[in-house]
């Protein structure tokens, strides 16, 4: 995964949004980046999401978390 070190801005809030959340690898390492930045995970908007990364976001503090269907 690569992203630009000018979309991560330290000491902000995010908030994710995909249309399929399916890999808990992607989700592992988004977590681990923003934990290393500094930057709050407030929320996520996903259409489908599977049952593996669901636990795992359920389980941090995060504020918001919307999803239609799990696969």
């Amino acid at each position: 995964m690569l992203i630009p070190r000018e979309c991560i801005h330290r000491d902000k809030k995010l908030y994710m949004v995909d249309l399929f959340v399916d890999d808990v690898e992607k989700i592992k390492s988004i977590i681990l980046l923003m934990d290393v930045n500094n930057v709050e995970i407030i929320g996520l908007s996903t259409v489908y999401i599977c049952r593996e990364c669901l636990n795992i976001l359920e389980n941090i503090n995060m504020a918001v978390l919307f999803y239609l269907y799990v696969v």
